[in-house]
């Protein structure tokens, strides 16, 4: 397909365990797009799940956020998909993104990512919060370094931005 810049990769589930919680295989192929190929169909992701996806199957899957890391060519595929979706999608994201603290927390910490790295606009009523700021600025210096910090300080970081978008509930439970 001439608007998929990367190679396809073949799931039978959307996640696995780590991030299943955050984005269902169920959740996923209901908003799937059914598409008629010469050689067959195939299914899809609907863009707005496919953009939470990537941040799930980085964030979570990968457990990058267990070792205060992000991936570069993960970061690169969410800035194109981004900067091709239209402002209602962007918005739908992150609006279902605010169903989880911690969901919310890794894509504010990947639209931070985004638009300071790859200079992405997002809608004009979409608000980077401060902590996602500065926890990108910290991460990136990492990759910069070739530097890991240490497990409580990536846990550190990750529960503290939980706890910012949590009423009331501790971050430590759902990291």
């Amino acid at each position: 397909r001439p608007d998929i810049p990367a190679s396809i990769e073949i799931h039978f589930a959307a996640s696995n365990p780590r991030g299943e919680r955050y984005l269902s295989t169920r959740n996923f192929m209901q908003h799937a797009e059914r598409s008629q190929t010469p050689d067959g169909t195939v299914m899809l992701p609907g863009p707005v799940e496919h953009m939470l996806h990537m941040v799930v199957h980085n964030h979570f899957t990968h457990r990058n956020a267990t070792f205060g890391v992000t991936p570069l060519k993960g970061l690169y595929e969410f800035a194109w998909q981004i900067s091709r979706s239209s402002d209602d999608d962007v918005r739908a994201m992150r609006l279902r993104a605010a169903r989880n603290p911690r969901l919310l927390a890794a894509l504010e910490l990947w639209f931070a990512a985004v638009t300071q790295w790859f200079g992405v606009r997002l809608p004009d009523d979409i608000e980077i919060p401060g902590d996602a700021v500065s926890r990108w600025v910290r991460l990136a210096d990492r990759l910069r370094h070739c530097r890991l910090p240490s497990l409580t300080t990536a846990l550190a970081e990750e529960v503290a931005m939980i706890r910012a978008r949590s009423e009331g509930v501790s971050g430590v439970a759902q990291a």
